[in-house]
Parts: C-alpha cells; sequence; structure tokens
C-alpha cells in the first residue's frame, strides 16, 4: 500500500526523539548500492510528496536529526520498491556494514559478551528515544535484547532483527539467528529479541 500524506503526518506526530545522521546516511547508501542513483532520486522524490524532503547528501553523520524522518526514510525505501521483510531484515543486516559508526563502535569488542553489554550504549549514540537492554550468561549461545518505551513498525521490527545479527556475527564469528519472542503496545511498548548462535 502507497505511503499517503496523513500515513506521513503520523509517522512524524508518533516518533519523537532523534536519530544520529549516519542512519539516513546508511539509508542512501544501500539504496544507492542496490537500486543506482535512479533509485535514490525515487526515495527523494516520494518524499518531496509527502511534505517531508530529505537532501541525503547535506547530511552530517552525526548530527541529530528527527526521528520521525528516520522511520518515514525506511518506510518510503520499502514502499518504493515493495521490498518483502527478508529484503527489509536484509537491508538492516547490511547496515552495520555501510555505517562507519558501527564499524568504529563493534571493532573494540572482543567478545559476545563484551558486544552484548555494550549494546544499549551504541543504542544512546544512535537515537535519543526508546531504551535498549541486554542479557547474556559468559558461555552461553544466546542472548536477549529488549526495547522499551518506543513503538516499533513491522518494517522497523524486521530492520532491526537484521541489524542485531549482524552486529553479534562480529564477535561471535558465527552465524546467528534473531526472532522476536514477545511485544507489547499497551502501558509503554516493550519489544524483546532473541538472537542465538551454534557453540
Amino acid at each position: 500500500m502507497a505511503l499517503t500524506k496523513q500515513m506521513a503526518d503520523e509517522i512524524m506526530k508518533k516518533y519523537q526523539g532523534e536519530a544520529r545522521g549516519v542512519a539516513f546516511l546508511t539509508d542512501a547508501e544501500y539504496v544507492r548500492k542496490r537500486w543506482g542513483a535512479e533509485g535514490l532520486a525515487k526515495v527523494k522524490e516520494a518524499l518531496c510528496v509527502l511534505g517531508y524532503p530529505i537532501e541525503y547528501e547535506k547530511i552530517k553523520a552525526l548530527a541529530w536529526l528527527p526521528l520521525g524522518q528516520r522511520v518515514l526514510s525506511m518506510s518510503v525505501i520499502v514502499d518504493t520498491f515493495n521490498m518483502s521483510r527478508a529484503e527489509v531484515e536484509e537491508m538492516g543486516y547490511t547496515a552495520p556494514k555501510l555505517s562507519f559508526l558501527m564499524k568504529w563502535v563493534v571493532k573494540y569488542f572482543a567478545s559476545v559478551k563484551e558486544t552484548i553489554e555494550q549494546a544499549p550504549l551504541v543504542w544512546k549514540k544512535h537515537y535519543t528515544s526508546g531504551e535498549l537492554e541486554t542479557m547474556n550468561q559468559e558461555g552461553d549461545n544466546y542472548a536477549l535484547v529488549k526495547i522499551k518505551g518506543l513503538v516499533l513498525s513491522d518494517k522497523w521490527i524486521n530492520y532491526l532483527q537484521g541489524f542485531l545479527r549482524r552486529v553479534t556475527e562480529y564477535s561471535t564469528g558465527k552465524p546467528v539467528f534473531c526472532e522476536l519472542i514477545s511485544s507489547t503496545e499497551s502501558e509503554g511498548a516493550l519489544y524483546e529479541f532473541k538472537l542465538w548462535w551454534d557453540k
């Protein structure tokens, strides 16, 4: 279903807070790599039609920008190219490889336990809304990740599944699987993901 102006307005109103410019730049780089400059032009045109233009080429990586625009950027990309759930997850999986901030941060994570423990700080470096909590015991081949206080769209959940898998693979050196095991949007949003890998 094509995004409408009303839907875009609702996204902008619903998602308060800010996101780092690097998230927008990662979106743009993914589109350029997959659909070329013409693909990015289509995304920019769709955002203009919705009344929320984004000039990706002028964004500074460490600038704080409206979170609503970050969610809208991702939504327009998914809508423009009619991306499946698996494709959205792949976009999230690719993101850490395209983000200089993530490359810089994760190179200091020597172990799975350290990666899991540092994840809440990484979230805060990217977003001013929501809170991320993690749990992993030394030697376990799974971790739990909770995102609280921020309602996630289905697209964002799929994106995060790919993103969390890739970041965890940096320290496991093995394929990682990710599943949303519980969610609630009443009395404060809460989403719980389980990540696991072979020992």
